[in-house]
């Protein structure tokens, strides 16, 4: 059985050829769009491993330095220094001065 061959003709096959050259790079564009984000993705993956096992270590740190450390209740009155008081009022009475 012989096949019966047909040919079209193409009114603008420049343009056409263009076409389909434009699409092919656009698809180039993005896979390689797509294999920078694959890459991003692999790296912030990496990196939120590295960073909890940062974190992880660190909160090891702190239990240890908790038990080394004396267990201290802070004192519910604060009293601050003769010192401290006395610069209060020479500061207090300096911006007085200078407000009038």
């Amino acid at each position: 059985m012989e096949e019966d061959l047909a040919y079209v003709g193409l009114e603008n096959p420049v343009g056409i050829r263009k076409g389909v050259l434009e699409s092919s790079k656009m698809i180039l564009q993005n896979l390689q769009i797509l294999e920078d984000v694959k890459e991003v993705r692999h790296r912030k993956m990496k990196t939120e491993k590295k960073l909890n096992s940062e974190l992880s270590e660190l909160k090891e740190y702190i239990r240890k330095l908790r038990r080394i450390l004396p267990n201290i209740q802070p004192s519910k009155t604060t009293t601050k220094p003769k010192e401290i008081l006395d610069l209060e009022k020479e500061l207090a009475a300096v911006e007085a001065q200078l407000t009038q």
